[in-house]
């Protein structure tokens, strides 16, 4: 697209929307476009009874049944002239089981779907609550954002607006992990923190404290480490709040109760590595105010799939 398909009242209007629009919204135009060749079981969900040769190249345009798609353009490009960058990257936002998004809010993030909060412009499955599927992503053209049907959504806070940017990096540039350690150490390590997330949040009387601590959790991180394998959770004075592990007159951390949590936790996810292996974790509870730059910066996050198996694309 270039500036003389539009009229200057046009330019204007649509450089306007793009200064509104950012990183993190929600936008109604999208479609999850996929191309491919030969039989495959993603033609399934555009028709059961599709067939393609082995030969035959064939394409997909799917709609999340949501109506809303998450903008996925850091902030400069989407304010960027037409003529420069001329569409905005989206993934379809998609109904998840309020149980499997608790569990993903409170664990260790997954790289391919990030949980939205409630909006009131999103109607969902009673039930569920939304999520970003960033597997299928696809370009819109910035004219399109003209459309009188058009509609922007905010339903990101400042904090979950960083955290979304950090996650939308994350996800093209993964911190990647031996196999090894993966497989027998962050895996069955990752699900157990799910697990007590998804219980923790079922029951706010008679939580344990392994369970209050993951549900503190704001940020989780793994350190430097070979056969030892340092697990690092950063809390914040509100999140600790929320389940009793900070005064809630004077602020400050109930630390006997913080250290005794971080040891029942420790103990707990070390049953959970394959035995035999020689592999061990640790488990370190940080305050960003009291870390050290150069520590933090040693650091890579620590991203896990909550759910094990896929569903498939938006349909």
């Amino acid at each position: 697209m270039t500036h003389d398909l539009l009229s200057e009242e046009q330019h204007r209007f649509l450089a306007e929307r793009l200064d509104q629009l950012r990183q993190g919204d929600l936008i109604n135009l999208g479609a999850t476009s996929v191309v491919g060749q030969g039989p495959s079981p993603t033609l399934k969900f555009a028709d059961p009874q599709a067939m393609a040769d082995a030969d035959q190249p064939w394409s997909l345009t799917l709609v999340t049944d949501l109506g809303w798609y998450v903008v996925l353009s850091q902030d400069c490009d989407i304010a960027r002239s037409p003529e420069v960058e001329p569409c905005i990257v989206v993934c379809p936002l998609e109904a998840m089981p309020i149980i499997e998004w608790q569990s993903l809010r409170s664990g260790p993030y997954s790289a391919r779907e990030f949980p939205f909060p409630e909006h009131a412009h999103i109607s969902l499955p009673g039930g569920t609550a939304g999520v970003a599927n960033a597997r299928f992503v696809t370009s819109v053209e910035k004219q399109a954002l003209l459309a009188p049907a058009y509609r922007r959504a905010e339903p990101l806070t400042a904090p979950l607006r960083l955290r979304f940017r950090e996650w939308v990096g994350r996800r093209f540039a993964k911190a990647p992990h031996p196999d090894h350690v993966d497989a027998h150490v962050l895996q069955p390590c990752g699900h157990r923190i799910s697990r007590l997330a998804k219980a923790g949040r079922a029951q706010v009387d008679g939580r344990s404290r392994s369970q209050m601590l993951v549900l503190t959790a704001d940020d989780w991180y793994i350190g430097p480490g070979e056969q030892l394998i340092p697990l690092q959770l950063v809390i914040t004075a509100a999140s600790a709040q929320t389940v009793g592990l900070c005064d809630e007159t004077s602020t400050n951390f109930t630390l006997p109760a913080i250290e005794a949590a971080r040891k029942e936790l420790q103990s707990d996810l070390n049953r959970r590595i394959t035995p035999g292996l020689d592999y061990a974790l640790t488990v370190g509870v940080h305050t960003l105010d009291r870390l050290a730059a150069e520590t933090y910066r040693s650091w890579t996050p620590w991203t896990l799939d909550a759910r094990s198996t896929w569903s498939g694309p938006a349909t």
